[in-house]
């Protein structure tokens, strides 16, 4: 499925809140794939907030955004925006806007009233204040204040929103049933679960090979990594806190922890008190160049309630790697443990040092999920999958 020509869409990004860990690659991803489809793409940006790096095609005009560098965040720069938008969309025969992230589709109801707005929605956002930042239980009772605060509002901009977009895409059945309570029209909610490029994320042998030796590491000797944003949600304190336990026990292993965020202070204070000499630490680098690393996956180990599919999981699970995560109700409906992924008990070092030994210690084991993983993604899981239905609900813009 293609657009008509001639045929425009906008792609919002905002996400104003980079100390939580920057943003999701899945935005890189789908840029790509309109780039290749659609026509007269526009993408509008905050460069400060979210770099890209990717080169596009000649059909992408991309408008990086500057906002004031005392104040990024502020009304003068939505509205800014907004009217750049409403003058793209006149202009340019602008048929759909894309918005990934409540305060990008804001602005477009500023400018648009939302007409022609597609949100994605890949979390709740207003929940987000207590997964992704200080647990809540840590916080001082100012804090509490702010965050709860800050809860209600974020969740008045959600009803706003929510009722003023065209369409609403959900990525997990949770966020389905949040968004409809919050709507007014249930028809505008879609379920559209996160998709991954399976022609990218495939197993690779020969790439492990190299990457191994490029990292001074024996053939026969075990990679177990996380890689995703290192904030509390994710669990990468617990996962370096398992650390010692496996130790014990196992010799001929690395961890290895990608990315950035506000966890990665206290990983690296970890690291040095425990003088755990196999752990390595990496500032974020593209999934698929580090991945085929990667003997053993790991994350989502953290006790804060998700309601999210992470799509570092299904990148992982596509590349053939086993997979262990946190065991929560929302993941439990869609894998099956013990045959497509592991799951842990969420918050308990000692379970996850369990499970990874378990998996060590059988090569077997590891090759079945592996491929079990890999089929799963490619049924349900996979990029041309997602954009299909994307391109379905785009094209059915009034």
């Amino acid at each position: 499925m293609s657009f008509s020509k001639p045929y425009s869409l906008i792609l919002m990004t905002n996400f104003p809140f980079p100390h939580l860990g920057g943003v999701s690659r899945c935005i890189s991803d789908e840029l790509n794939f309109f780039s290749n489809k659609a026509y007269n793409l526009f993408l509008i940006y905050s460069p400060s907030d979210t770099p890209f790096n990717t080169k596009f095609k000649n059909n992408v005009t991309i408008l990086p955004q500057k906002p004031s560098p005392k104040k990024p965040i502020t009304i003068v720069n939505r509205i800014r925006r907004s009217f750049l938008i409403r003058k793209i969309t006149l202009r340019n025969n602008v048929q759909c806007i894309y918005a990934h992230d409540i305060y990008s589709a804001l602005i477009c109801v500023f400018a648009l009233l939302g007409k022609r707005t597609i949100l994605h929605l890949h979390s709740v956002f207003s929940e987000d204040l207590f997964k992704m930042g200080k647990p809540f239980p840590e916080q001082s009772v100012k804090e509490k204040i702010i965050t709860l605060l800050s809860y209600c509002f974020h969740s008045t901009i959600e009803f706003m929103v929510y009722n003023l977009v065209h369409s609403i895409m959900c990525v997990s059945g949770y966020q389905l049933e949040n968004a409809k309570q919050k709507t007014l029209s249930k028809k505008k909610v879609f379920l559209l679960p996160n998709g991954i490029d399976i022609n990218i994320f495939k197993p690779n042998p020969n790439n492990k090979f190299a990457l191994k030796r490029e990292f001074d590491i024996d053939q026969d000797v075990i990679v177990c990594m996380f890689l995703g944003r290192m904030v509390h949600k994710n669990g990468p304190l617990l996962i370096v806190k398992a650390v010692p336990l496996v130790n014990q026990r196992i010799s001929k292993i690395f961890f290895i922890f990608v990315g950035d965020g506000i966890e990665k202070n206290k990983i690296e204070k970890y690291v040095k008190k425990e003088k755990l000499e196999n752990v390595i630490l990496l500032d974020g680098t593209p999934a698929e160049k580090i991945l085929p690393l990667a003997d053993i996956f790991i994350t989502n180990v953290s006790p804060v309630w998700s309601n999210t599919l992470d799509r570092t999981i299904l990148e992982a699970m596509a590349s053939e790697i086993p997979t262990i995560v946190g065991k929560d109700e929302h993941k439990k409906s869609l894998f099956k443990d013990g045959k497509e992924l592991i799951f842990v008990k969420k918050g308990d070092p000692k379970d996850i040092a369990d499970k990874i030994i378990s998996l060590i210690s059988n090569s077997e084991k590891r090759r079945i999920l592996g491929i079990n993983g890999r089929k799963k993604v490619v049924e349900k899981y996979s990029l041309e999958k997602f954009m299909e239905r994307l391109e379905l609900i785009a094209k059915n813009m009034k």
